[in-house]
C-alpha cells in the first residue's frame, strides 16, 4: 500500500509539473510571437516603400516562412517532451517489474518521437523479461541503426538471439559489445556463458555423430555375418532360408550390392523372376559394371519371356567381359531366338581371347556390321565368287552310331563316288579336305568328350573383376594350372579385383593353392596374404575361417619366417592380423 501511495503521489507531482512546463511555453510562445510582430512592424517603417508588387510578395513569404519554422520547432519540443515523460513512466513500471504495463508508455514514446534508440532498447528489455525474444531483437536492431554504439543494444540482441538459438550471431554481438566497452563484467559472464553452451554443443553433436557412426558400423559387421550365413545355405541348397539372411543383411546395410545379388540368385532358383529382376535394378543403382547383376537380370527376363531386355542385358554383360564362355552361350541361344543370327553357312576363323579384339567384335555388332563374337570364333556370311564354288551335288554321309567301322564305311562310299565321276583334282572339290580332316581326326580317337575343353594357361590374361576371376578359376581342371594363373596376378591387386564379393570357397581354394604349389615352387606367397588383408570382406571370412583354413594360414607363416626378403615388423603386423 505505502508503495502504491508513494506511485501514485509521484506520479501526480509529475502530471502538475508537466502542466506546469506547457503552461510556461505557452506564455512564452505568446511573448515571442509579440516581440516578433513588433520586429516586423518596426522593420516595415525603416525599410523604404515597396515598389514592386513582386518584392512586398517575397517580404510576405520570408515571414511566413519564419514563422512556420518557430511553431514547426516548438511542436517538435512539446513532443520530445511528451516523450520524456512516456519514458519515465515507462521507467517507473520496469523498476517494479511491471512489464507488460512498461511496454505501452514506451510505445507511447516511441510515437511521439521516432529518433530516440534508448526507447527502443528499454522496450527490448521488456520484450525480453517477457520471452518475446523475436520482438527485442527488432527492436535492439533499430536501436542500434539511429545509434550504432548502443552497446545495451548489442548486448541485449545478443541475448534474444541466444534464445532464439543464433548462438553464432550473439556470440559476434558480444565480441562488438566488448570492443565498445572492454570493462563491462556483465558482458564477459554472459560471453563466458555462451561459448560454454556452444562448446558443450558442439561435443554433444560430435558424440552423436561417433555414436552413429559406431552403430553404422556394428551393424555394417553383422550384415556380413549374416551373408556369410546366408552363403552356407546357398552350398547347401536351402534357397529360402538363404533368402532370409540375406534379406537381413540388406536391411542392416543396404548399401553393399553383394547382398542382393546374391538374393536375386536365390529367386532364381526358386523360380521367382520378378523378385530376382528388382534386386538386380537396386545392384546396378549401387554398381553399374555389375557383370553378375546384368547377367541374372537377364536370365529372370528370358523366362518371363521378354527376350528384348534379356538380350540387352546379355550383351552388356558381353560388354563387360567378352572373355566369358557361359555369357556367349546364352547371347547365341537368345540371338537364335530373336532371329539375330543367320541361319546361313557360316565361316569360322580362329579367335584369339584377347579382350580387346572381342570388344572390337561387340563394337562393329552394336554398329551394324555382320560380325558376332562367339565361342571363341567371328562369325560371318560366306562370300566366294562363282567360280570358286563346287557345282557338285552335295553328298549325305549317314551315320547311325559313333562307330569307327561306320564311319570309315561311309567315307570309302564318298570316295568312291568321287572317283566315279572323273575327278582328277584333289582340291576341285572342297569338301575333300574337309573329309580327310575328319578322317583323321576320328583315327586319333574313337571317343570324344564334348564337355572337355583345352585351355591354354599361358594365353590367359589377369583378371580385373571377381567374376572374370571365378570363371577362369573355375574352368582350371588341376592345382597346376591354379597355381601357373595365381604366378600372373599381383596378390596386392585383389582388393581392385575381388573388392566386396570374395567368396569363401574361393578364399579356402587360394590359401590351399599358395600352401601346396607355392611353397612347392619356393614362391613368394606375402604379397597374397598382404593383398587379401585389404579386401573389405576379409574380416568376415576369416570369422568363419573353417580348421582347415587356419592351418593352411599357420604354414605359410611359418613358410615366411624363414624368408629374409620380407622386413620383420612387416611380418609380425600381417601375423597379428591373420591369427590374432
Amino acid at each position: 500500500m505505502d508503495v502504491r501511495k508513494k506511485v501514485k503521489d509521484n506520479v501526480e507531482n509529475i502530471q502538475s509539473m508537466y502542466r506546469e512546463v506547457i503552461n510556461w511555453e505557452k506564455e512564452m510562445k505568446r511573448k515571442e510571437n509579440c516581440l516578433l510582430q513588433s520586429k516586423v512592424v518596426h522593420n516595415e517603417k525603416e525599410v523604404p516603400p515597396v515598389r514592386t508588387k513582386l518584392r512586398k510578395e517575397n517580404t510576405d513569404l520570408s515571414n511566413e516562412k519564419i514563422v512556420n519554422a518557430f511553431n514547426k520547432n516548438t511542436i517538435d519540443k512539446e513532443k520530445r517532451e511528451e516523450s520524456l515523460f512516456e519514458k519515465e513512466l515507462g521507467n517507473e513500471f520496469v523498476k517494479q517489474q511491471k512489464w507488460l504495463e512498461a511496454i505501452p508508455h514506451y510505445t507511447n514514446a516511441i510515437n511521439c518521437f521516432s529518433k530516440d534508440a534508448t526507447f527502443y532498447c528499454n522496450r527490448a528489455y521488456c520484450f525480453l523479461q517477457t520471452a518475446k525474444y523475436k520482438e527485442a531483437e527488432t527492436d535492439c536492431t533499430t536501436a542500434l541503426q539511429i545509434d550504432p554504439q548502443y552497446v545495451k543494444a548489442y548486448h541485449r540482441r545478443a541475448l534474444a538471439l541466444k534464445e532464439l538459438n543464433q548462438l553464432k550471431e550473439a556470440h559476434e554481438n558480444l565480441i562488438k559489445a566488448l570492443e565498445l566497452e572492454p570493462n563491462n563484467t556483465r558482458i564477459k559472464q554472459d560471453k563466458f556463458k555462451l561459448e560454454k553452451v556452444m562448446t558443450d554443443r558442439v561435443s554433444s553433436k560430435m558424440t552423436l555423430e561417433t555414436k552413429s557412426e559406431a552403430i553404422k558400423e556394428s551393424n555394417k559387421n553383422l550384415a556380413y555375418v549374416k551373408k556369410e550365413k546366408g552363403n552356407i545355405y546357398v552350398k547347401k541348397k536351402e534357397w529360402a532360408v538363404a533368402i532370409e539372411y540375406y534379406t537381413e543383411a540388406c536391411k542392416l546395410y543396404p548399401d553393399d550390392p553383394s547382398f542382393y545379388l546374391n538374393r536375386a540368385l536365390c529367386f532364381l532358383k526358386t523360380n521367382e523372376p520378378r523378385k530376382t529382376i528388382l534386386d538386380c535394378i537396386r545392384v546396378l543403382e549401387l554398381d553399374s559394371n555389375n557383370i553378375k547383376a546384368y547377367y541374372r537380370r537377364a536370365l529372370a527376363n528370358e523366362s518371363l519371356g521378354n527376350y528384348s531386355k534379356a538380350h540387352d542385358d546379355f550383351l552388356m554383360a558381353f560388354k563387360l567381359d567378352p572373355t566369358d564362355q557361359i555369357i556367349q552361350e546364352n547371347l547365341i541361344k537368345i540371338e537364335k531366338n530373336l532371329g539375330i543370327l543367320p541361319e546361313e553357312n557360316v565361316n569360322k576363323k580362329s579367335l584369339s581371347n584377347n579382350t580387346s579384339a572381342n570388344l572390337n567384335t561387340f563394337n562393329k555388332r552394336i554398329t551394324g556390321e555382320k560380325f558376332l563374337a562367339v565361342g571363341g570364333y567371328f562369325v560371318e556370311p560366306l562370300k566366294k565368287s562363282a567360280h570358286q564354288l563346287s557345282k557338285k551335288p552335295l553328298q549325305t554321309i549317314k551315320i547311325s552310331d559313333k562307330n569307327e567301322n561306320t564311319l570309315k564305311s561311309a567315307l570309302e562310299e564318298l570316295n568312291v563316288s568321287d572317283k566315279k565321276s572323273g575327278s582328277t583334282k584333289e582340291n576341285a572339290d572342297p569338301n575333300k579336305s574337309f573329309v580327310k580332316s575328319v578322317q583323321m581326326n576320328f583315327s586319333e580317337s574313337s571317343s570324344i568328350d564334348e564337355n572337355y575343353i583345352e585351355i591354354d594357361v599361358d594365353s590367359l590374361l589377369p583378371p580385373k573383376t571377381s567374376m572374370q576371376f571365378v570363371s577362369t578359376w573355375n574352368k582350371l581342371t588341376n592345382s597346376k594350372m591354379r597355381y601357373q594363373y595365381l604366378k600372373k596376378i599381383d596378390g596386392k591387386n585383389f582388393p581392385s579385383i575381388f573388392k566386396e564379393a570374395l567368396e569363401s570357397y574361393i578364399f579356402s581354394e587360394i590359401l590351399e593353392i599358395l600352401s601346396s604349389e607355392f611353397i612347392k615352387a619356393g614362391e613368394s606367397v606375402y604379397k597374397y596374404l598382404y593383398g587379401f588383408s585389404k579386401v573389405k570382406r576379409i574380416s568376415a571370412l576369416l570369422l568363419f575361417a573353417t580348421e582347415e583354413d587356419n592351418a593352411y594360414i599357420k604354414t605359410l607363416f611359418n613358410y615366411m619366417n624363414h624368408s629374409n626378403d620380407i622386413p620383420q615388423n612387416e611380418l609380425a603386423s600381417l601375423r597379428s592380423f591373420y591369427l590374432p
